[in-house]
């Protein structure tokens, strides 16, 4: 890749180092929406203002709510931050989410800030029994990604600040996670391209460095 600029360097070295961690991630295929309640969370989400938080009228699902957002924020040109706090109904990961409360960071073409009040707000959620927090982030579209998604298909990938980001919160919680009876549910979701997935990955550097070490630390037989 010699004779291409460095910016088109690191897109293409970003979007393989994203590619390779989002191949290791599940990926969501389908949506159990209901029309009425996706149309009140995108309602909320064109009201609320910049780092403000907002009461659901009414407590919403999972599903619903990821829908709504990814449609809200695909055809964007900046980047935001939406953060919806409740409850999940039950001890699994897995189970049905009741969302109570939504918060909204605005960013720039290529980033968002996890504000103050936001970091407050996640720092008191994340200590909660049984709670749900879901974060949906997006990149706004690009023509590269664009030209790739067209030739072989496309999935959200995300950034190593966006990983990084989710390992620090993530490590921030390890006591929590240690000795309560019902964890708090930490998730992470990308809009990218006009889908929408989750990950759970530390950046791919973390992730290869982890690799790395597990080689030279197997004895040879």
């Amino acid at each position: 890749m010699d004779g291409f600029p460095s910016a088109f360097k690191k897109l293409a070295t970003d979007l393989l180092k994203g590619a390779a961690a989002a191949a290791l991630e599940p990926e969501k295929r389908g949506f159990r929406i209901r029309p009425g309640q996706v149309g009140a969370i995108t309602r909320t989400l064109r009201a609320i203002g910049h780092d403000e938080t907002r009461e659901f009228s009414s407590p919403k699902g999972r599903d619903d709510f990821l829908w709504a957002t990814a449609n809200y924020l695909a055809p964007l040109e900046h980047e935001e931050l939406i953060v919806a706090i409740g409850s999940r109904r039950g001890s699994r990961r897995a189970a049905g989410a009741c969302l109570r409360r939504v918060h909204r960071v605005v960013g720039q073409r290529d980033n968002v800030p996890v504000t103050p009040a936001l970091s407050a707000l996640l720092e008191n959620e994340l200590q909660r029994d049984g709670a749900e927090i879901l974060l949906v982030h997006n990149h706004p579209r690009h023509l590269i990604k664009t030209a790739i998604g067209h030739v072989v298909g496309w999935r959200p990938l995300a950034s190593d600040a966006d990983r990084a980001l989710a390992q620090r919160v993530l490590q921030g919680r390890v006591a929590h996670l240690l000795t309560s009876a019902r964890p708090s549910s930490f998730k992470w979701y990308l809009v990218d391209e006009r889908q929408i997935g989750e990950f759970v990955l530390p950046p791919f550097d973390t992730l290869h460095a982890w690799v790395q070490r597990v080689v030279a630390s197997t004895p040879v037989r």
